[in-house]
């Protein structure tokens, strides 16, 4: 495990915020993946992405990448998910 040094900052507030709100439940309770699906739940996905919105500031899908890997220790330790910055590459 390697040691380093990441910015809080309002993440962990946001994402609290969502989940209280149980917008991960709400959005795997609509929509249900394919059998093939292989990683976190739309709605777990969608969680990450309004954090990524609220705090950036940006609705830009594609800088979310290394938004992700750049936070990755802290959401990871907030939501108890395991998150990977490969955006669905093998």
């Amino acid at each position: 495990m390697e040691n380093r040094i990441e910015r809080v900052d309002s993440i962990p507030l946001i994402i609290n915020w969502l989940m209280k709100m149980q917008v991960h439940k709400i959005i795997d309770g609509i929509y249900v993946p394919h059998k093939n699906w292989d990683g976190l739940s739309y709605g777990q996905l969608a969680v990450l992405f309004l954090t990524y919105v609220l705090y950036s500031l940006t609705h830009r899908l594609s800088g979310m990448e290394s938004w992700l890997v750049k936070h990755k220790t802290v959401i990871e330790r907030v939501t108890g998910w395991k998150v990977s910055g490969k955006a669905g590459r093998p």
